[in-house]
């Protein structure tokens, strides 16, 4: 018999842990699935696909994160540098197709899943109960907590945002950020060095990240906590000279990433975007963030004014009802992405406090941290006021779990609704692939692999892995030009009508093929007609109504 409760028991702890692969399986294989998707459709663009994959795939072929920039080359690092790319376009060699990239990154995301529940479970065991059996019930029930909090990370829509906006760097902090925490307070502190050298990679503003991770292993290190109870009189200091701890290797950390950064930003970034972009220093720095001169208001004053602007409130909101507003209980944990969080709330360009775009991707973990932590102690608040055994299998802390899991998956669940990328939400639909999606390959097949093109922004991501190709309507050296008219171009119709039939007329292009929407020019083309098939955009799919009717617009036209 006791064999059998052994094996049960095991059982029940094994659950979430097999629960928990299946959800991040399914996670990664529903968003890639839905990237390429998007991606087929013409829902990509070269802001920022092939933006960031054209430098990756330069990188193999010995030009080292360079991209077309304008009329020019130039190197990546002039907007970015994002060192986690040069591991990852190795992928380049075995596939070079821009989709490696799209798996790459759901996959990346759906891993910080794993951190998430040993934290919650190491946060959720040895609550109150003791004994062989309540040490079994509290291994149970902190494994189903734990479970809850990586859905909650997997269902968080600020995170799926950046998961369908393209292809960026901010992402691969996600997980790495989060081992990072793990390792770091579970004092192991070579893996913890190796995913925070990780973060620290993804983006020149990231090391932002790690150093409030020094912060916070310095302040969490027992003997400064210990210190800091005692009087003044008998204080005892940490020892920062220990290489095994806390405080040590979180001060280090702390110096390295603050190093890093301004190294990253203001000593190869700012020279790069001086040169190619003209501003003083970092575009992400220079163009996004309101001087607070010129009004006659103090800074302090211009600040409240615009945290009074509605969109930015709505930005607090938002992050805080994914994770159930648990990090109001434990706010001293959001400081892992306070800088992030800062940077965005505070930015002139409103995709950045959005939440639907890449740019709050990074601040997931703080919010999970900060919510685990915080149900854990409202958990030890309500035990306290209500000391009561409902029952000798269902306690007063089974109680207050299960409620405190319904309570975080109900919020999980209302912003997944409300905001969220999956068939759970309310204005989610599968991008449909259409005859005029699949006419794209047909013009593909026409442009050599070594071409310089040119290509509207839609079109951009399906020819960017070539040394040069440009956003239309610059043409530059581009000896082939290839728009979808009937998509989104980034001009107004009569001005793309006016470019083509200048380089039609003046530059040497012809057509080289045409048809539903889409023009292929080629420099040394003597067509310069658009074929009929140019039309069928146009075109109702069934050329006769259902119901014919006579109609006259004035004396001549019928």
């Amino acid at each position: 018999m006791q064999r059998i409760d052994v094996t049960a028991r095991m059982r029940r702890l094994r659950a979430p842990a097999v629960l928990l692969w299946v959800a991040i399986c399914a996670y990664a294989l529903f968003f890639s699935a839905f990237t390429i998707q998007r991606h087929a459709t013409l829902n990509t663009s070269a802001a920022d696909l092939s933006h960031i994959s054209q430098p990756m795939w330069n990188t193999v072929h010995g030009r080292f994160l360079e991209r077309t920039l304008g009329a020019v080359q130039a190197p990546r690092a002039a907007e970015h540098l994002e060192l986690i790319l040069l591991p990852l376009s190795l992928v380049y060699l075995v596939w070079p197709d821009v989709r490696a990239m799209l798996i790459i990154q759901s996959i990346a995301l759906a891993i910080g899943a794993l951190p998430v529940f040993w934290i919650a479970r190491r946060t959720f065991r040895g609550l109150t109960e003791t004994g062989q059996e309540g040490a079994a019930r509290d291994s149970v029930r902190a494994e189903w907590l734990a479970l809850a909090f990586s859905v909650a990370y997997l269902l968080s829509p600020p995170l799926q945002a950046a998961n369908v906006a393209g292809f960026h760097a901010d992402p691969f902090a996600v997980a790495p950020l989060l081992f990072a925490f793990w390792y770091g307070t579970e004092r192991r502190w070579r893996p913890m060095w190796f995913w925070a050298v990780l973060v620290m990679a993804a983006r020149e503003n990231l090391p932002a990240l790690t150093a409030m991770l020094g912060l916070f292993l310095v302040f969490s290190d027992p003997d400064l906590k210990a210190s800091l109870r005692r009087r003044p009189l008998r204080r005892r200091k940490p020892d920062l000279t220990d290489t095994n701890s806390a405080a040590f290797h979180g001060l280090v950390l702390f110096l390295v990433s603050v190093a890093w950064f301004a190294i990253a930003t203001f000593a190869i970034v700012a020279p790069l975007a001086r040169q190619y972009y003209g501003t003083d220093g970092p575009i992400s720095l220079s163009n996004r963030f309101m001087a607070s001169g010129g009004s006659g208001a103090s800074p302090v004053a211009a600040l409240f004014t615009l945290l009074r602007e509605p969109g930015r409130l709505d930005y607090l909101l938002d992050l805080l009802r994914s994770v159930g507003w648990l990090p109001l209980v434990a706010p001293e944990y959001l400081v892992l992405g306070l800088p992030v969080f800062v940077a965005n709330v505070l930015s002139r360009m409103p995709g950045q406090f959005s939440g639907e775009l890449q740019y709050s991707a990074p601040l997931a973990p703080a919010l999970v941290i900060a919510a685990i932590y915080g149900a854990r102690r409202l958990q030890r608040i309500i035990e306290r006021q209500v000391p009561v055994r409902l029952s000798p299998m269902f306690t007063n802390t089974s109680a207050v779990a299960a409620l405190g899991a319904a309570w975080l998956l109900l919020w999980v669940g209302g912003a997944q609704v409300e905001r969220g990328w999956t068939p759970l939400a309310r204005p989610f639909q599968w991008p449909e692939l259409t005859a005029h999606h699949r006419t794209l390959d047909r013009l593909l097949v026409q442009i050599p692999a070594d071409a310089a093109v040119s290509a509207s922004p839609a079109v951009h991501p399906h020819v960017a892995h070539r040394e040069t190709v440009h956003v239309f309507p610059v043409v530059a050296q581009a000896t082939h030009v290839l728009i979808d008219v009937a998509g989104v171009t980034g001009m107004d119709p009569n001005d793309v009508k006016a470019q083509v039939e200048r380089l039609i007329g003046a530059e040497g292009f012809g057509v080289a093929d045409a048809a539903d929407g889409f023009i292929l020019l080629a420099k040394g083309e003597t067509n310069r007609a658009l074929p009929p098939d140019f039309l069928t955009f146009v075109r109702a799919d069934v050329p006769q109504p259902a119901i014919a009717t006579d109609i006259r617009f004035g004396p001549g036209l019928r």
